[in-house]
């Protein structure tokens, strides 16, 4: 698959949706960069590395929750 549509979704720069998500949730640069690749290794995963792209998501998205859940006692 080329590379630039493993990132497109409907014909749309599925990057540029993953932005306006951070935006949406207000995220900062931490919890951006968190959020961002969830959802980069989800859109991609069945292009490119599959499960292991799945496992990376699940990764950042644990560590999204972890850094969410300290956020509140600092």
């Amino acid at each position: 698959m080329d590379n630039k549509n493993r990132y497109m979704i409907n014909g749309e720069n599925a990057m540029r949706v993953i932005i306006d998500i951070a935006k949406k949730n207000n995220c900062k640069v931490e919890d951006g960069f968190y959020l961002c690749n969830v959802l980069k290794y989800l859109i991609r995963y069945n292009d490119k590395n599959g499960l292991d792209d799945l496992l990376k998501a699940k990764d950042y998205l644990e560590m999204l929750i972890c850094y969410l859940s300290n956020a509140d006692e600092v």
